[in-house]
């Protein structure tokens, strides 16, 4: 219902984009070329509350999570369209993460203070880490639909179902936006859709740790958000390293330098580096669903999805040597044919002032 939905609405909020001015622009930092709509994520949003809407009893058990949603995603428009500053973004962000951690979205492991710190810093991290890889054609649509699909197995294995039933419902909405947004993508999410699905992906996965049977479990309840958590992380982690020291500066900085542009720049086409993170988020799912009953099941997985991001990492570390590297060494002039050539320049030069 709500892939159908999805489909369905995509095309108004395309035009209400337009109306409204809300467009992506090119520039330097980014890779698309023409003007593009940014209202894919609010299209998502009421797509798959069609269908939550429509069951009472499951509507009622995620309000919050909803509401916590919906003010994401409202932020993330007004920024879509007035371009707000990162600071406020943040404390936003982290202000809606603790109210949700507040509401229970937490492990339930830890101590109290430890698991709503980190539940907080959790859901911040991953609102922002899925806004960040939303940089190119495809990326985050086709992610959500996996992960959640991930989330809602994994939360009917453990009888969460008004949990498993929004999932379903986000993965269907998210797969039907995929249809305009695979490459050549007509319209983005924009951060009103990206950081809604990523403080979607952050909370439930603290909920399915939280229903996890055993310690294994609820570790791997975080598998599927690996790959967005790991690039914000090792992102930020590389340009502090190359001298970017501020907090601040660190906090506005942007470019072109996270997992998408990389699979880009080893020259692989928009749609191949879709695919291949559309497979390495599979094998993370899968990793996590099957941890969740069957450890070995999961760590096999698990290696196969850490094996496939090692050698893209070799690739591309070996594609930027290729790069800075001239393309041959100058074999050396012998000293005798310099010695000629200098004299054959003198003699010319001679000529000339004689002229």
């Amino acid at each position: 219902i709500s892939f159908v939905a999805a489909v369905a609405l995509v095309p108004v909020a395309m035009r209400l984009a337009v109306a409204l001015k809300i467009l992506d622009h090119p520039c330097a930092r980014k890779i698309h070329v023409t003007a593009t709509p940014l209202l894919g994520g609010l299209a998502v949003y009421v797509a798959a509350l069609v269908y939550v809407g429509t069951a009472g009893p499951v509507f009622a058990k995620v309000l919050s999570l909803l509401a916590g949603m919906a003010a994401a995603g409202v932020l993330g428009i007004l920024d879509d369209r007035y371009d707000i500053q990162s600071r406020f973004r943040l404390m936003v962000h982290i202000l809606i993460a603790g109210l949700l951690v507040a509401a229970g979205y937490r492990t339930q492991i830890l101590p109290v203070w430890a698991d709503v710190l980190l539940g907080t810093i959790w859901i911040t991290g991953m609102i922002n880490s899925m806004n960040c890889m939303d940089c190119a054609d495809g990326i985050v649509g086709g992610m959500s639909a996996i992960i959640l699909l991930g989330y809602g197995a994994m939360l009917a294995i453990f009888k969460d179902l008004p949990a498993a039933i929004l999932c379903f419902a986000f993965a269907g909405a998210s797969a039907g936006f995929l249809v305009y947004n695979f490459p050549p993508a007509r319209i983005f999410l924009g951060d009103g859709g990206s950081t809604t699905l990523g403080l979607l992906v952050g909370a439930i996965s603290l909920r399915a740790a939280a229903h996890a049977p055993t310690h294994a479990a609820a570790v791997a309840a975080f598998l599927p958000a690996l790959l967005p958590a790991g690039d914000l992380l090792l992102v930020h982690v590389r340009r502090y390293l190359g001298g970017m020291r501020s907090i601040r500066e660190l906090l506005a900085s942007t470019g072109k330098d996270h997992l998408p542009h990389r699979l880009l720049r080893i020259g692989l086409s928009n749609r191949g580096t879709a695919l291949v993170l559309y497979l390495l988020t599979a094998c993370m799912v899968l990793a996590s669903v099957l941890g969740s009953v069957w450890v070995a099941g999961g760590l096999a997985m698990l290696s196969v999805g850490l094996i496939i991001i090692a050698r893209l990492e070799y690739v591309y570390c070996a594609t930027q040597k290729a790069d800075v590297a001239p393309a041959y060494t100058p074999a050396p002039v012998p000293t005798r044919a310099v010695a000629t050539q200098a004299s054959y320049s003198r003699s010319a030069g001679a000529a000339s002032l004689e002229d």
